[in-house]
């Protein structure tokens, strides 16, 4: 039989050398990765992988110490989720940031909520502001109770969840990738509140216990079987990372470099003969070979092009199937259309909310 303290010190090596691997692609790839749920199966495996280490020995003091580690485990995931990936900015705020920051504040209840539920948004983008923000704490409450009972009070349990989404949003502010909405706290708590009442009315606890403090009267050898594929599945996970941050430092070109942008007091229209560039209060050009040009010569003279954009400026988000497309850094904002009537690109230094509506024009 494996030795408990040898195989604590592989499983949170592991673990560890996971996670500085899975903190490195994040910190590269943080603004043109568009999925949400790679990161959530490289959590739940971690999660998983602990998991079966606490059974193989099936010990009350491992299963209560394996409940903080998850709530540690959580809570990377929901920084990463919230402040991080597809967030192009990822920078300490500068001046320029903090305007457009207190400028996008809402401090209006359910103004946000009407505004999801009423406009004219892609029903993913809907889900993910509505329902995600409404169950994303819910994990959390489920954890608390486990560790400790007297979480079952709602007072408790708010003020902590309370404090848990102001400390979101304070990373959010200091990282400058997002801004502060009342509604986000509503559906936050609210969702956090709404499981514990079904967890309370329900019964579920002392049976969800009992599914964190068992073995299920496995087999040791069963046991082994499921922690060793669990670490293989990691490993894969570890590897494909370090794969893809190989190919990055080879390939990726370093996108500051390549736009120069300038405040202009009008909308300027650029006719090409596919389509037509529209700046909003910005004047733009694009580097290429260690020369600045306007973008009609960029995009005239293929330097720049619909497809390549991706390879300068970090891409953000795609809408219905690829019909918008965003792209954003710290200084600038792409919408390209490509509907069979609006093959246009609107440029923009400020944020920008419904790209779609841009392409509907």
């Amino acid at each position: 039989m494996i030795k408990e303290r040898r195989l604590l010190i592989f499983c949170y090596t592991l673990g560890i050398l996971s996670l500085i691997i899975y903190g490195e692609f994040i910190i590269h790839f943080h603004a043109t990765i568009t999925t949400y749920m790679i990161f959530v199966l490289f959590f739940i495996l971690l999660s998983f992988h602990l998991f079966i280490a606490g059974i193989i020995y099936n010990k009350k003091e491992n299963y209560r110490k394996n409940i903080l580690i998850y709530g540690l485990l959580y809570f990377i995931l929901l920084v990463t989720l919230t402040s991080l990936i597809n967030r192009p900015n990822f920078v300490l705020f500068d001046a320029k940031y903090l305007t457009e920051y207190f400028n996008n504040v809402n401090l209006i209840p359910f103004k946000t909520i009407w505004h999801f539920l009423t406009g004219n948004i892609n029903i993913g983008i809907k889900i993910y502001n509505l329902l995600g923000n409404f169950i994303v704490l819910m994990p959390l409450v489920l954890l608390l109770i486990l560790y400790d009972s007297s979480y079952e009070k709602y007072k408790k349990t708010t003020i902590f969840v309370f404090l848990t989404v102001l400390t979101i949003e304070l990373l959010q502010f200091f990282l400058a990738t997002g801004r502060f909405d009342i509604d986000d706290f509503l559906l936050n708590i609210g969702g956090a509140l709404f499981f514990l009442f079904l967890i309370k009315k329900s019964k579920l606890k002392e049976p969800l216990k009992k599914f964190f403090h068992s073995d299920f009267n496995l087999t040791y050898n069963i046991k082994l079987i499921l922690y060793f594929l669990v670490v293989i599945a990691i490993i894969i996970m570890d590897v494909i990372f370090v794969v893809e941050l190989t190919w990055k430092d080879k390939n990726t070109i370093k996108i500051e470099e390549y736009f120069q942008v300038k405040k202009s007091n009008d909308l300027h229209e650029i006719n090409l003969d596919d389509f037509n560039i529209y700046l909003d209060g910005v004047d733009v050009s694009f580097k290429y070979e260690n020369e600045y040009y306007n973008l009609k010569d960029a995009f005239s003279n293929e330097y720049l092009s619909k497809d390549n954009l991706e390879s300068y400026i970090p891409y953000v988000e795609k809408i219905k199937d690829g019909e918008v497309k965003v792209y954003k850094n710290e200084y600038l904002t792409i919408v390209s259309c490509n509907k069979s009537n609006n093959k246009n690109i609107y440029v923009s230094d400020k944020l920008i909310k419904d790209a779609e509506s841009y392409c509907d024009n």
